[in-house]
């Protein structure tokens, strides 16, 4: 999600600043982009409803909000009932 959200505003606004912030709490992870130089809220492309499907695959949710030149991108994903936990890697030949 950061990757496509910093693509857009790359690509659709005049930003100076970008903040990008991620907070867990409240059983869950919240990843916020805003961008001081909102652009073009109607530009084409899929990137956002991409970015907005993949995330509600995973229980969660995507709010976009524009106010004052700013716009904020925030997806909101609850934490999974079971943590992750990379297991070693098999023994060739095994």
């Amino acid at each position: 999600m950061t990757r496509e959200a910093v693509t857009n505003v790359l690509r659709h606004s005049q930003a100076t600043t970008c903040t990008i912030t991620l907070t867990a709490g409240n059983g869950g992870r919240t990843l916020a982009i805003t961008n001081d130089g909102s652009g073009d809220l109607r530009a084409s492309g899929q990137g956002l409803t991409n970015m907005t499907q993949r995330i509600e695959a995973l229980g969660g949710a995507v709010r976009t909000y524009a106010k004052d030149g700013e716009f904020t991108v925030t997806a909101v994903v609850p934490q999974l009932a079971t943590s992750y936990s990379p297991s070693a890697p098999a023994a060739v030949g095994a």
